[in-house]
C-alpha cells in the first residue's frame, strides 16, 4: 500500500528568485535579509549565475 498525504516525500522543486518572490510578498532585499538572519531557508547557487530555493 502507497502512502498518502503529508508524511510522502516527493522530489524537491528548485524555485528560482522571480518564483520565490512571487509566492512571499516581499522586497528583494527583505528577502536576503531574511535568508541571512535565518528566517527564510538559505539559497543555493547551481552555477556562477543562477541562485535557487528548494
Amino acid at each position: 500500500m502507497e502512502e498518502e498525504g503529508p508524511t510522502k516525500i516527493g522530489p524537491r522543486r528548485m524555485l528560482n528568485e522571480t518564483q520565490v518572490l512571487g509566492i512571499i510578498p516581499v522586497s528583494r532585499t527583505t528577502l536576503y535579509r531574511m535568508e541571512k538572519s535565518g528566517r527564510f531557508p538559505q539559497s543555493t547557487y547551481i552555477s556562477p549565475n543562477r541562485r535557487v530555493w528548494f
